[in-house]
């Protein structure tokens, strides 16, 4: 299956300034074949600061002089490329300080690369200096790694009167799979976790494993090897899908103390739940549950509890067994949680609920007794 080249690069972290005159240049906007171009696990892009070292803040409170940022955005684990017809697309992301685009467009073997960057009150576009794309070949498929080799150059006037210009030039090589179009950042997370959670599973001493975060793996039930951590005492499971699921081997792990389970597809809270009776904290913030069970509240060491953005239309007075209730989450706007009335003396019998979460509509006469938690 042939096609023509179509790239298009995004999201690179580019910020350096410095006193510079402007330079015209003539540029080569012709994509180079390069069948010599290898793969490698060390393959990836470079920033070469104008001013040649940075000053840079890693987030821990220090400055530490003269660095540079990391920058391997090019890699399957942080980069995706589509295949759409006779497009190919190659997305990156960065997310330190502003945002930074890098868009690389190829077609007929003749590309043209646009540079911005930009934040919530500005937007600069670049000036290109030079340029120069090779490809280890022309000719690409769906499942193929598209091996590249990258130089740009462009500068930016911050100052007309003083001549101050920011000028970066990125070089390097970048290896990615190719994907089909539907393939997107969520596909690329998933994927990531996917390969994560083998790892996790695959603990030697996993009766030493208190937390489990398997957040966005792409699960529809629980794998069977997680069976072994029999001392969980936090589980999230938040964005996978279980829909048609009851997560029965929840309650292998008696030890729990926290459950999420948000944004997961739920209609119905899973029966597996109500054998936990040491939960203080439960989150099934986001999805499509309409109907509360009475079992849930015989867990009466529940302290925290997340129903919003759910289809609720009422709380049943068994949710006052709940006395250790300190936070009520039920909020909810247009079609989501449309609960009207809270059950009678609601807040003179939940003493020590100090947090509230209302629906959107909900009358504040139904909440007037409430007392929120101090500062």
């Amino acid at each position: 299956m042939r096609h023509c080249i179509t790239i298009i690069i995004l999201h690179f972290l580019l910020n350096s300034c410095t006193d510079k005159k402007s330079i015209e240049a003539t540029l080569d906007n012709k994509v180079k074949i390069n069948n010599n171009l290898k793969q490698t696990k060390s393959d990836t892009l470079d920033i070469n600061w104008s001013g040649g070292t940075l000053d840079v803040d890693w987030g821990d409170g220090k400055i530490h002089p003269n660095k540079k940022y990391p920058f391997s955005f090019f890699s399957d684990n942080a980069g995706i490329c589509n295949l759409s017809k006779d497009t190919i697309f190659i997305r990156t992301h960065q997310g330190y300080g502003p945002s930074n685009s890098l868009d690389i467009t190829i077609t007929n073997g003749i590309f043209e690369v646009v540079l911005f960057e930009h934040n919530c009150t500005y937007s600069h576009k670049y000036k290109v200096l030079k340029q120069n794309l090779e490809l280890n070949k022309s000719i690409f498929q769906i499942g193929d790694t598209l091996t590249g080799k990258l130089f740009y150059q462009a500068i930016y006037v911050w100052d007309t009167v003083n001549n101050i210009v920011d000028t970066t030039t990125i070089f390097g090589k970048f290896n990615l799979k190719i994907r089909d179009k539907y393939f997107d950042r969520d596909s690329l997370d998933t994927e990531n976790n996917n390969k994560e959670l083998l790892v996790i599973l695959s603990n030697t001493k996993p009766d030493t494993v208190t937390q489990l975060q398997l957040w966005k793996c792409g699960l529809t039930s629980l794998p069977n090897e997680l069976s072994k951590f029999k001392n969980l005492e936090t589980l999230g499971l938040n964005y996978n899908n279980f829909k048609n699921t009851d997560l029965f081997r929840l309650c292998e792990f008696k030890k729990l103390r926290i459950l999420q389970i948000d944004n997961c597809n739920l209609s119905k809270i899973p029966e597996s739940i109500f054998c936990l009776i040491n939960l203080e904290e439960l989150s099934f913030f986001n999805n499509d549950i309409s109907v509360l069970p009475t079992e849930l509240f015989s867990l009466t060491k529940i302290r925290e509890l997340q129903l919003g953005g759910n289809l609720l239309t009422k709380l049943p007075n068994e949710i006052l067994n709940l006395k250790k209730l300190e936070m009520l989450e039920i909020s909810g706007g247009l079609k989501r949680n449309n609960i009207e009335k809270l059950p009678n003396n609601f807040f003179k019998i939940m003493l020590n609920l100090t947090e509230f979460y209302p629906p959107d509509f909900m009358n504040e006469e139904e909440y007037k007794d409430y007392k929120p938690k101090e500062n």
